[in-house]
């Protein structure tokens, strides 16, 4: 199971609807409402992002792997959300 901190419910992103429906995570939504999507560098920490939060394997990122292991040592190790 993945710990995604921003998606509790202390965090309020202002776009959580689309994100489910689209398949995209909270990040790749971001890039797409502030239009920037084209820029490349953007999109592959998107991938990475997508992976470490949905895990369903769209995209080929290795690093979401840590990325998550990341998430989660900062979850643990924080006392709320606000921390991280």
């Amino acid at each position: 199971m993945l710990i995604r901190p921003w998606l509790t419910a202390s965090y309020r992103a202002p776009w959580p609807r689309r994100c489910g429906v689209l398949r995209r995570c909270s990040f790749e939504t971001a890039l797409t409402s502030f239009g920037l999507e084209a820029d490349s560098a953007l999109e592959g920490i998107g991938r990475i992002v997508h992976e470490a939060d949905l895990a369903d394997e769209r995209y080929d990122a290795p690093t979401a792997a840590g990325l998550d292991v990341l998430i989660r040592v900062l979850t643990l190790t924080s006392s709320s959300g606000h921390e991280l």
